[in-house]
């Protein structure tokens, strides 16, 4: 699984106003609220990694309908055949 790199940078606080400061101050300690809310269990783990799943399986059904819009194209010698793979895959998906 791909990690995400922590590039925390730094900022010198001593030359800083008092209104960058008073905002600073609460924008560093977001990070704590936010992973208070989310809580120590892996529920919002499962969710990333199944949403990532249903759409790299949406990619993949998306390339497979271009290819057979580009061949059909190739074979027909116009623009309808991809117009027609295109609706035929909007069809697909409300179903």
């Amino acid at each position: 699984m791909r990690q995400l790199w922590d590039n925390r940078g730094s900022v010198i606080i001593e030359g800083m106003k008092p209104r960058e400061l008073a905002l600073a101050r609460p924008h560093a300690r977001s990070g704590d609220a936010i992973g208070t809310y989310l809580g120590s269990g892996d529920a919002l783990d499962r969710a990333l990694a199944d949403s990532a799943e249903l759409y790299a399986d949406q990619n993949e059904l998306d390339y497979a309908v271009l290819s057979a819009g580009r061949q059909d194209r190739r074979r027909q010698g116009g623009d309808g055949a991809l117009a027609e793979a295109l609706c035929r895959f909007r069809n697909h998906q409300m179903s």
